[in-house]
């Protein structure tokens, strides 16, 4: 759930009170506006509330107060950025096997923008 999510205020608050542990998995921030400081507040109340927090890589540990910090696994979305293979075809042999008659081709990861949500992209 994003916090923006209403339901999650209660549910968090219900499990806190339940004392059912709960891990938050976040960005740290609300990484399109980092600096808003009330933002901010929303995301370090909802830190200082879970059990545990689950980050998407170890980018986001400035995000995390010094007290939240013992609560933290980095996770990195569950991609191993160390043992990607090694490509020693150039980017043309790559479309000339697959059939890619452009000359940019642009690649999106993750979400397309749903209520200003992040995209990320390769060209």
């Amino acid at each position: 759930m994003h916090l923006k999510d209403r339901a999650l205020w209660p549910i968090a608050h219900w499990l806190k009170l339940r004392q059912t542990p709960f891990a938050f998995w976040t960005k740290g921030t609300n990484l399109d506006d980092a600096e808003n400081p009330v933002r901010h507040l929303f995301f370090k109340y909802m830190h200082t509330l879970s059990d545990r927090l689950i980050l998407y890589s170890s980018n986001e540990l400035k995000f995390i107060g010094a007290g939240n910090r013992r609560k933290i696994f980095v996770a990195n979305n569950t991609i191993n950025y160390r043992d990607f293979p090694s490509v020693r075809v150039t980017k043309e042999e790559i479309k000339k096997e697959f059939g890619i008659p452009y000359k940019q081709v642009v690649l999106f990861a993750g979400r397309m923008g749903i209520d200003s949500e992040r995209k990320r992209s390769v060209i």
